[in-house]
């Protein structure tokens, strides 16, 4: 596949190249599975994220709270 590819970069107009890439059933799936791939790791940084600020929030009201005591 990617020797295909070059090969057409070099013989043929990048806009035809781009386009076969494009409409090649080998570009959508791993395009898809890459793009499923970058999904689930934002989403579960995201709530890694979430997950640490609301402890952190925690841990300092509860510091506060001690505080007023």
């Amino acid at each position: 596949m990617l020797f295909d590819v070059k090969t057409r970069l070099l013989t043929h107009k990048s806009s035809t190249v781009i386009k076969d890439i494009l409409s090649s059933q080998y570009f959508a799936d791993s395009w898809m599975i890459e793009l499923q791939n970058r999904l689930i790791l934002f989403f579960i940084r995201l709530r890694f994220l979430w997950s640490s600020t609301a402890i952190l929030t925690e841990v300092q009201e509860n510091e506060k709270n001690k505080m007023e005591y």
